[in-house]
């Protein structure tokens, strides 16, 4: 696919969520008759004083956390936001929108009660009375920092002439979607593996979770790069063998094993959708770095619409082959 074609097919959201962090720095004057004896600013900071009980805020934590799951189960990191598919996006959209009315409910809830919060904070840290009700801020300021929003864009070169210099930075950068795919997919698959899977000879059912999960987001953006699909074919051969119910050991573990040291490597993915590609059966056994240090994460090499050289996705250290086997 072309980058043009990729451009024409990508969204963009950028997450425009705010919080206020209930806290202030402190000065030397909330010190009182001790402030002379503080270290000067060039040797130590103060440090934060916080106005309200910090756990009343991990609701509105927990929401701003719930929106950037959802942008990355199924995009890819992209100018400062995220990128995917626009077929995904009604998907996307419809839990941000969710997201987004449980955030200005609770937020109001946080507001309203904010006077009696500080109140009993102030009663728990008598001592320091004084120097909370200082530095409180209005409460109106405290309401316009307690947003959720997101903005949905698509982005074209800035020129007319696909073939001017002023849109290679552009290119580079549609150029670089595949590489970043395949590194956020080897990172969640490695906390897979640490999580749920190293020096374990037995796992449940929810062990499972994160690949199904790698699978949908790799089903999202397989546009991005034609190696996506051979990866997400040996995904489901795998899951396609485990049992609905109950634990997994045995042959059925060691295939997840070797499934996750396949989505664990950038290039060991590259490498097995470039044999598919031409026309092998490589099984994720079979999946080995060659001896030469060339990234395999280089893209397939298509013509591009930007007229300047092929793209390459930034590139990956190899993998150390294993001995044998399947790779751990």
């Amino acid at each position: 696919m072309s980058t043009m074609a990729v451009l024409n097919k990508t969204v963009c959201i950028q997450l425009s969520i705010s919080l206020w962090t209930g806290q202030r720095r402190l000065k030397a004057e909330d010190f009182g008759d001790v402030a002379t004896k503080l270290p000067p600013k060039t040797v130590a900071s103060l440090g934060s004083l916080k106005l309200c009980d910090p756990a009343k805020l991990d609701e509105l934590k927990n929401l701003k956390r719930a929106a950037e799951r959802s942008c990355h189960r199924l995009c890819v990191r992209f100018l400062g936001g995220y990128a995917t598919n626009d077929d995904v996006l009604p998907k996307l959209t419809s839990e941000l929108d969710t997201l987004s009315k449980e955030f200005a409910t609770k937020a109001q809830a946080f507001v309203n009660s904010l006077r009696s919060e500080i109140e009993d904070w102030k009663s728990k840290h008598s001592e320091w009375s004084a120097a909370i009700e200082r530095a409180l801020p209005d409460i109106g300021y405290v309401a316009g920092r307690l947003q959720f929003g997101y903005e949905v864009f698509r982005v074209q070169p800035v020129s007319g002439d696909v073939a001017d210099t002023v849109n290679s930075g552009l290119g580079r950068a549609i150029g670089g979607l595949a590489g970043q795919l395949f590194q956020e997919i080897e990172a969640e698959a490695e906390e897979a593996w640490k999580r749920s899977y190293e020096n374990r000879d037995v796992v449940g059912q929810k062990a499972l979770r994160p690949i199904f999960s790698i699978e949908r987001k790799l089903e999202a953006l397989q546009y991005l790069d034609p190696r996506i699909g051979p990866v997400i074919a040996q995904i489901r051969n795998v899951l396609g063998t485990m049992p609905k119910h109950g634990e997994i050991n045995g042959a059925n573990l060691f295939a997840v094993v070797g499934l996750l040291s396949l989505l664990r490597s950038a290039n060991a993915m590259c490498a097995h959708g470039d044999a598919v590609l031409r026309g092998g059966t490589t099984g994720v056994s079979d999946v080995s770095t060659p001896t030469s240090h060339r990234a395999l994460i280089e893209p397939i090499e298509t013509e591009l619409e930007f007229d300047e050289p092929p793209i390459r996705t930034p590139a990956l250290p190899p993998v150390v082959e294993p001995a044998s086997g399947l790779w751990f």
